[in-house]
């Protein structure tokens, strides 16, 4: 439980268990809170558990992350660091932010949100898709870079965007310079065919650029 001040509440892993344990209840009372999360598997928030009067919440995994975050009263900013993927799930009044250093052939998925921005590194086959099941209530932003894998033609996962007032959609290929030379010195012809991007509008959506 916080003060009347700015409080910053911490778990990490102690002996490879998470500290952050079913049922356990965050509240920072008064003040610009913040709730950092840090584990070196997969992370998922415990069964029964309560953040309360959290403003900010950091969740950092070195595996894929899963988190609802739609019951954390005053949580306004949802920071997530995940490898191989991500399913989130936030309040209207919460900006969620997902990065995700090593995406692979995992599926990122992000629902709600004041705002969504995912930035996603090394996506081969995985898909990223926001606003599935509730849309962003703001501006969606996805930049991700693939990754080439050589000897074969590849082909990127999906992005799939269902509302947001504004959309922005970026990728990059991820072939390095190295790669490139290759392909000319060994006369390969494989191909890197980026994500299918798809991207719905609703009714508060003024812009889409891809």
């Amino acid at each position: 439980t916080g003060r009347s001040g700015d409080d910053s509440f911490t778990s990490s892993d102690v002996s490879g268990a998470a500290t952050w344990t079913a049922a356990d209840e965050i509240d920072g009372k008064a003040g610009n809170d913040t709730f950092t999360v840090t584990r070196t598997a997969a992370l998922t928030v415990p069964v029964a558990s309560k953040v309360t009067n959290v403003e900010t919440v950091n969740l950092i995994s070195t595996a894929d992350i899963t988190a609802n975050a739609t019951t954390w009263a005053e949580t306004t900013a949802l920071n997530t660091y995940s490898v191989g993927g991500a399913t989130l799930t936030a309040a209207a009044t919460t900006a969620v932010a997902e990065s995700d250093s090593n995406q692979g052939a995992g599926a990122i998925a992000v629902d709600g949100g004041s705002s969504v921005n995912v930035a996603a590194t090394a996506q081969t086959t995985g898909t990223i898709n926001v606003g599935a099941n509730t849309a962003a209530a703001g501006a969606v932003t996805v930049t991700s870079s693939g990754k080439y894998a050589d000897g074969t033609s590849n082909t990127v996962g999906a992005i799939t965007v269902k509302g947001g007032t504004t959309v922005t959609v970026t990728q990059t290929t991820g072939i390095t310079a190295a790669q490139t030379a290759a392909a000319v010195t060994d006369t390969t012809n494989f191909t890197q065919t980026m994500s299918a991007v798809t991207v719905t509008g609703n009714a508060s959506t003024t812009a889409v650029t891809v």
